[in-house]
């Protein structure tokens, strides 16, 4: 199937013809390329478009991986409170775990959405694809209503937090991969991230999650961190 300008209105599939979407203020050319949805920058060539594809090339981690030693052993539900392109849900659930992942962001869920249904239909993916459930909405209404106690399932073990990396300057250093700016074009900046670190603390049963740049300042006073190269994972115990 050759390429062409697909629709997009609200996001459900199969809208309205349209060649460029702007969300958090950012311009999105979508195209559907070999029956699966891509999206690049309207500065991108054509031939950098993006398309979400999983695989277990990286969720196939060591159980002694920093992320999984975060969450400790798969019991019950993990909320992957921010998505994105769903590299971490698959992580979790190769693990073990039954994840529940949120993304806000409505494109970057529909480009998930696409990326799980075609590791859906792959025989080696399948089992751990299954384990995710992706949820189009604000985290923070999922764990509103745990908190409140009108939750539709009982409230997740672990909750994972990967906010946007605050920006900094780079100087003559490389841009970001492509994968990353074109998220952090439309997801924006996450200047909420201390107060929905809080909420998650105030519904998780055993632990939050918080990755964040090495360079990063905490949010409050971790019980303790797995610092890897470049990242660090901040681990909070849940509190009334």
């Amino acid at each position: 199937m050759g390429r062409r300008a697909i629709a997009l209105g609200a996001l459900p599939a199969g809208g309205a013809e349209a060649d460029k979407v702007t969300a958090s203020g950012a311009a999105v050319i979508l195209e559907e390329v070999d029956g699966h949805v891509a999206a690049r920058l309207p500065e991108w060539p054509r031939s950098a478009l993006f398309t979400c594809r999983l695989d277990l090339s990286t969720a196939m981690r060591s159980t002694r991986s920093p992320l999984l030693r975060a969450a400790g052993t798969p019991s019950g539900a993990l909320l992957d409170a921010t998505a994105g392109f769903g590299v971490d849900a698959m992580t979790f659930a190769a693990a073990g775990w039954r994840v529940i992942a949120c993304e806000r962001e409505p494109i970057v869920a529909w480009l998930l959405e696409e990326g799980l249904a075609s590791a859906a239909g792959e025989p080696r993916l399948a089992e751990v694809a299954a384990r995710v459930e992706l949820r189009a909405i604000d985290a923070r209404v999922e764990l509103e209503r745990w908190r409140s106690g009108r939750g539709e399932s009982e409230p997740p073990e672990v909750v994972f937090l990967d906010p946007m990396f605050p920006a900094r300057e780079r100087g003559k250093s490389a841009l970001p991969p492509k994968e990353a700016q074109l998220l952090r074009a439309l997801s924006g900046e996450d200047p909420d991230a201390g107060s929905l670190v809080d909420l998650a603390r105030s519904v998780a049963r055993r632990r939050v999650i918080v990755k964040r740049p090495a360079w990063a300042a905490t949010f409050g006073e971790p019980a303790f961190s797995l610092p890897t190269k470049l990242l660090r994972l901040d681990v909070y115990l849940p509190r009334a």
